[in-house]
């Protein structure tokens, strides 16, 4: 399952960075990871994976962090 869920927030953060996906996708991407983290809390923490899920939600929230700061400068 990690391997799927890596897959699918690496997709999404390349279709932010292309510019064919933007907010939405990026925030069901964080939301994914986080609860897919959160099920794993406790059993998997010391995994590799698990490390490399948390590494890849921080630059997913980063992605919509940036995506949101644009599309306000946008607004204005």
């Amino acid at each position: 399952m990690a391997d799927a869920s890596t897959q699918l927030c690496r997709a999404y953060l390349a279709t932010a960075a292309a510019g064919q996906g933007g907010v939405r996708e990026l925030a069901a991407g964080r939301m994914h990871l986080r609860g897919l983290l959160k099920q794993c809390e406790g059993s998997f923490e010391e995994s590799e994976q698990y490390k490399q899920l948390q590494e890849l939600l921080l630059q997913v929230v980063e992605a919509e962090d940036a995506a949101v700061a644009a599309k306000k400068a946008a607004a204005v």
